[in-house]
């Protein structure tokens, strides 16, 4: 009895925390891609002149691919513009980093600031910040157009491994930890990682491959993770 009970308040407490585990995951991961994307564009894109026009051709290509995505919950396009809009007023309006950068009468203490500035990031490495914020969070809205896609895939691929892992159960077929917690943990880091990437980069790249690449590795690590799942529950 002490063993069940202590067994079902792991199992609460876990059910409990789990929430908030997972808001902590999203914040911390928001954080660090907006960072590293700004350090990326503060300090490697604005200091070429073709590195900047790229970001600037890669922001507009991304703007004209949502063009082409299906409507879910909304146009792309629209929600494109609005999230970039906003990243611009919360980041470097509100700020006033873009004041002190473009207004022509400026305060003293305005001044001294844009001379700290200009002595230690000149203009064009925060012109490719702000091209790359937008171009982040245009792409972070693209990625809602993909969800419908997803889900279908998963749909298939928690229907086919669950099939696979009853034919392993019922012809005697041997556990496979290893691949279980494999494909668990590649599924999860491998997308992480994947996703931070093409935040990060700063050319363009095109979201249909992107997002085939992303349904196409989720489903295939899911089936396989679903397949190697314990024999006896």
């Amino acid at each position: 009895m002490a063993g069940s009970e202590a067994t079902f308040q792991h199992g609460l407490r876990q059910a409990i925390s789990t929430p908030f585990y997972l808001a902590q995951f999203v914040i911390v991961g928001f954080t660090v891609v907006l960072v590293g994307r700004m350090l990326i564009d503060l300090f490697i894109t604005g200091s070429d002149p073709a590195g900047l026009q790229a970001a600037e051709a890669a922001l507009r290509g991304d703007l004209e691919m949502t063009q082409w995505l299906p409507n879910v919950g909304g146009s792309a396009t629209a929600r494109a513009l609005r999230w970039a809009g906003l990243a611009h007023e919360w980041l470097f309006v509100k700020t006033g980093i873009d004041q002190t950068l473009i207004a022509p009468e400026v305060s003293e203490l305005e001044y001294v600031f844009r001379r700290g500035m200009n002595a230690t990031v000149t203009k064009p490495h925060w012109q490719a910040a702000m091209l790359g914020v937008q171009t982040l969070v245009v792409r972070a809205s693209m990625l809602q157009t993909m969800l419908p896609t997803l889900a279908l895939i998963y749909v298939v691929a928690v229907v086919d491994g669950s099939v696979g892992r009853w034919l392993r159960r019922e012809g005697g077929g041997r556990e496979s930890s290893t691949m279980y917690h494999r494909s668990k943990y590649l599924h999860a880091v491998g997308a992480t990682l994947f996703v931070m990437m093409w935040f990060w980069y700063p050319g363009s790249i095109n979201f249909w491959l992107v997002a085939s690449i992303m349904i196409t590795m989720g489903g295939f690590l899911l089936r396989t993770q679903l397949m190697y799942y314990k024999k006896y529950i």
